[in-house]
């Protein structure tokens, strides 16, 4: 993965917006943040650039609408505010008021990442692992409005004071705000915590019956037990992380299949499309207590427009004992077992 802010190569052609983000992520570990509103996702866009910074990229695939601001390799996306016509353009105060504070949740926990801005103007920063701001407006009657993924906005007048401590309540309708990822776009409810992917091509490689022992090995945190090698029952328990409960059955992950709690271990890998694993108890801000012990989340596939396609694999397998067990006559049964009996202290009267 490049690290470099100043040399990056850019070479699209009719490629939707939404993948454009997911190559620069992907290739220059960039992370996008932006509201519905702000961008489309899949407006086409075309750009061949060499040796360039993501300023001039981003001034490249976006259009004049929306604005932006780069900080630690994140890139928060939002809509410009509306112009006035120059004649209503008022001149422009110094700078000379500066605000500082914290954003807080309902629980008195710090907001990390939380935009504040200056309402009506391009000036605007984003709290610090502490939830701290810091802003210089131009006028003791600025706005400051508070925005965070999950959150109600909160508007301040500046002039309430320098030091504001400001608390935003949840919004659970935000939740499905669109963040592009790596592998493709998904809610930020499914980023939430510790994520990893499985590769579908992966899936179908290795020749076993079950889905469910291909994971062994291939996700870090993601541990298979196969107590049985009974065809047809010899699905593994799958555990995250450990066993994090009093028993094993209760530190099962949850499964969801196309949103739908059910056994995935005799589906076809060929028709999964998208195969994720939350694997820490952040996934409980969205399933709620039976994502404790982790979430594993599938996707079938769908149909799509275009030529019909056919392809075809065959896996054929043949289980047999390595030894057959040879067994002892009814009597010889009878007479182990009473000995058995025996050696335990039971008596023929019980």
């Amino acid at each position: 993965m490049h690290r470099g802010g100043g040399n990056i190569n850019l070479e699209v052609r009719d490629k939707p917006l939404k993948e454009v983000f997911a190559q620069l992520e992907d290739e220059y570990g960039y992370r996008f943040i932006f509201r519905n509103d702000a961008v489309d996702p899949d407006r086409k866009v075309t750009v061949s650039m060499k040796n360039a910074t993501i300023h001039a990229v981003l001034d490249r695939i976006l259009d004049s609408r929306t604005e932006y601001q780069v900080r630690n390799r994140q890139i928060t996306i939002w809509k410009a505010p509306e112009q006035a016509p120059a004649a209503e353009k008022a001149p422009v105060p110094s700078r000379d008021a500066v605000l500082k504070g914290t954003v807080r949740d309902a629980d008195g926990e710090p907001v990390v990442g939380a935009f504040v801005q200056e309402k009506g103007t391009q000036n605007g920063v984003t709290t610090d692992l502490d939830g701290r701001y810091s802003i210089r407006v131009g006028s003791p009657d600025a706005v400051l409005l508070f925005s965070c993924l999950g959150f109600r906005d909160v508007e301040i007048p500046a002039s309430s004071g320098r030091t504001a401590a400001v608390t935003l309540e949840e919004d659970m309708q935000r939740l499905d705000e669109v963040v592009i990822i790596g592998y493709g776009t998904q809610t930020k409810a499914t980023i939430t915590g510790s994520l990893a992917v499985v590769d579908t091509k992966e899936l179908i490689k290795p020749p076993v019956s079950s889905i469910t022992n291909v994971l062994a090995g291939s996700v870090p945190g993601v541990a298979t037990v196969q107590t049985t090698g009974q065809p047809g029952e010899d699905a593994a328990d799958i555990y995250i992380r450990g066993v994090g409960s009093l028993s094993s059955s209760s530190s099962k992950p949850l499964v969801l299949v196309d949103g739908v709690e059910r056994d995935f271990s005799q589906i076809d890998p060929n028709e999964i499309e998208n195969f994720s694993i939350l694997k820490d108890a952040a996934s409980t801000a969205v399933f709620g207590v039976r994502g404790a012990n982790g979430v594993i989340l599938i996707t079938t596939k769908r149909g799509q427009e275009g030529r019909p396609t056919i392809s075809i694999s065959t896996n054929t397998g043949l289980q047999q004992p390595a030894s057959m067990v040879e067994q002892v006559g009814s009597y010889e049964y009878a007479t182990f077992w009473n000995m058995k009996m025996r050696n335990d202290g039971e008596t023929d009267s019980r």
